[in-house]
């Protein structure tokens, strides 16, 4: 966001259950949306056959840890090589042993003495409660607060969350009686859009039907020839969204 000369303000960011002024709709890329629903997919480039990750000792955990060093400037990681880094590894961990949401609640659990300064290690599966989880599922938030318009995108081979989360999450809001549009991306993985070319076909075909829907459900003037056809125009649209809140 910065790149493009768009200031965000991290004390705004919204959160479903503890927003105080909802968002007037939501971009969901390949978002989970179920959190009681994250099975390791074990599939694609994520693989355990080909991304073999260590496993997450105390030892791991700190090195994947060091905030006296934060990591930089890495590069979108497209092959093994680049998952190769203990962040990356941490991630992975998370997923294959189904602790998302333990993750996500609880983060890194300290082990040890009572002072708390033994080492680090992964929460334990099922220590956090249904209602904790539901307090951060979309499939369950929707049901207790006004949820705002919101365009779910999502790829067919995407492997870290399966597309059901869309289409089931998609019927419960139409259900629900939220606007709601659903954008397939046939044959794409997750996070797609990173590698997206402006004017390319993922770009036009995906991406463009999704902004252009939630352009017109905040009431945006039709877009011209010329929007969407670099940096500078994205960068105009995000500011005068003001509230839009893209997960």
């Amino acid at each position: 966001m910065k790149k493009i000369g768009v200031k965000v303000d991290c004390n705004k960011l919204v959160v479903p259950k503890l927003w105080k002024c909802p968002p007037d709709a939501i971009l969901a890329l390949y978002a989970p949306t179920d959190m009681h629903n994250l099975p390791y997919l074990n599939r694609g480039r994520l693989s355990s056959a080909n991304c073999p990750i260590p496993d997450c000792t105390a030892e791991f955990l700190a090195s994947a840890t060091d905030y006296d060093n934060p990591p930089s400037e890495f590069t979108i990681a497209q092959s093994k090589e680049d998952y190769e880094r203990p962040r990356r590894y941490l991630g992975l961990n998370v997923f294959r042993k189904g602790i998302v949401p333990e993750f996500l609640l609880r983060g890194l659990v300290r082990c040890g003495d009572s002072e708390g300064e033994g080492g680090l290690r992964l929460p334990v599966k099922g220590s956090v409660t249904k209602e904790a989880i539901d307090d951060i599922s979309p499939f369950h938030i929707c049901t207790e607060t006004h949820y705002p318009p919101t365009c779910l995108v999502m790829g067919t081979d995407d492997e870290v969350f399966d597309i059901s989360h869309m289409r089931k999450f998609g019927k419960k809001l139409k259900r629900n009686g939220v606007k709601c549009k659903m954008v397939v991306a046939p044959g794409e993985g997750h996070a797609f859009d990173i590698w997206a070319i402006m004017g390319g076909k993922v770009h036009l075909q995906i991406l463009r039907p999704g902004v252009d829907w939630i352009a017109q459900v905040v009431g945006l003037p039709p877009r011209t020839k010329r929007s969407f056809t670099s940096a500078n125009c994205i960068s105009g649209l995000v500011r005068h969204w003001g509230k839009l809140f893209c997960h």
